[in-house]
């Protein structure tokens, strides 16, 4: 990989699996001029009959650790992906039934309580409808001014 524009070399490489089982994707991103990149594999999580699945991969690296919750169809209250939720985290497939699922994060913060208004400021937030049999990935990239934001990557 090499920036768009620049001749030479490639900066780096990346291995890519093949398989023909699943379908691989390449996250690359553009940081303070350096590049990182990612190589997200789909399991072949494949949800059971009417349901849903959704994970949440930490790509942004100035931001350090997260905390990172979630709403889902079939439950309301706000829990919470994976503790800690550092940089290159992955925290899985959650399952649930079909309907949206609402995904937040915040800087780590010992003690933090998630009532009304603590939900509403969130550094980034994004609602996700899944059908049944879906599956998706939503990344977690760095954003100006010392914040993230959340990137949907279709399978």
């Amino acid at each position: 990989l090499r920036r768009q524009g620049l001749a030479g070399s490639a900066e780096f490489t990346v291995s890519v699996p093949t398989a023909s089982t699943h379908a691989t994707a390449v996250a690359y991103l553009d940081r303070a001029s350096a590049f990182a990149a990612n190589v997200l594999t789909d399991s072949g999580a494949t949800p059971v009959a009417g349901a849903s699945k959704l994970r949440v991969i930490h790509l942004a690296q100035a931001a350090g650790q997260l905390d990172i919750f979630r709403t889902q169809p079939d439950w309301q209250t706000p829990v919470s992906l994976l503790f800690p939720f550092t940089y290159g985290s992955n925290n899985g497939f959650y399952q649930s039934t079909p309907g949206v699922w609402h995904v937040r994060a915040w800087k780590s913060t010992p003690g933090m309580s998630f009532d009304a208004t603590g939900w509403n400021r969130a550094l980034d937030s994004l609602s996700v409808n899944i059908p049944g049999g879906g599956v998706r990935t939503i990344v977690v990239l760095d954003a100006p001014g010392n914040s993230v934001k959340f990137k949907l990557v279709d399978p």
